[in-house]
């Protein structure tokens, strides 16, 4: 959702755009190279996608962390 405001008597336009649970593609590498890839919805911003990295390093109580190489997000755009 966007929203646009314009002020009576000023030249700014200030825009407010509003995420809603956007998908992301969410890649883990484990030390041993195998690969999970799943979806993921989540409110986070695309520019804020490291917070969501940690969010899932952190939750994944089936995940041995130790064995974790990277973790990967990237919003899928539609």
């Amino acid at each position: 959702m966007i929203t646009m405001i314009l002020m009576k008597g000023h030249y700014s336009i200030k825009c407010l755009v509003v995420l809603i649970d956007m998908l992301y593609n969410i890649e883990v590498k484990f030390k041993d190279g195998s690969v999970a890839k799943f979806n993921r919805k989540s409110n986070i911003k695309p520019i804020n996608s490291y917070k969501l990295n940690c969010k899932i390093y952190h939750e994944a109580r089936e995940l041995d962390t130790r064995q974790v190489k990277s973790i990967t997000s990237i919003p899928v755009i539609s």
